[in-house]
């Protein structure tokens, strides 16, 4: 770090803050890929962290910087852990959930997919473009993410934000009694 020029009182220059990206960048994907064992998520967090403190460097001190970045990534990994065990836990849900409405009937059963397919028309357009991208088309997340120009942490927003909705307007629907109860207890399927 002595190849800068000591600026703890300001905030970060231009030249500065590459030097920083240069020398920092290849060690913290490494210590993001100690918590996450995806390559592509763990450079799209460090580009996030990179980006954020990019967008506040007059705020941030060559000497705390080290300690910034690493904070900002271990705490982007613990966030995206836990939303993938939120994500897990949501789709153990939706296995039993199916196995419960083996004894539907058909006309019921047709009933949800109208209102479901009713749902997704009426959310913002790019939600409900990336959710019938990977979920009608299969498409992985890098190429919906690549097609829109997006990350691959966008697109997973995206799809979190459609699946939540289509989860309180369909409990709405066909459970209209669901306000009353407690939401971890587990509720028949939709």
């Amino acid at each position: 770090m002595s190849n800068f020029a000591d600026n703890n009182n300001m905030g970060l220059t231009a030249e500065e803050f590459n030097g920083i990206f240069k020398q920092y960048y290849s060690d913290l994907f490494y210590y993001a890929y100690g918590f996450i064992d995806n390559q592509e998520t763990c450079r799209d967090l460090v580009s996030d962290v990179f980006g954020n403190a990019w967008e506040t460097r007059h705020k941030l001190k060559f000497d705390t910087i080290k300690n910034y970045l690493y904070t900002s990534v271990r705490n982007g990994c613990i966030r995206y852990l836990r939303h993938e065990q939120a994500a897990q836990n949501y789709i153990e849900h939706i296995i039993t959930a199916a196995q419960a409405d083996e004894g539907i009937q058909p006309e019921e059963y047709e009933a949800r997919i109208t209102h479901m397919n009713s749902v997704i028309d009426e959310l913002p357009e790019k939600t409900r473009f990336v959710l019938e991208q990977c979920y009608y088309q299969n498409k992985k997340y890098t190429e919906v993410a690549e097609e829109l120009e997006i990350s691959t942490n966008g697109v997973k927003k995206h799809i979190m934000k459609g699946l939540s909705t289509l989860r309180l307007r369909l409990k709405e629907k066909f459970l209209p009694d669901s306000g009353t109860r407690n939401d971890s207890i587990a509720y028949k399927s939709i």
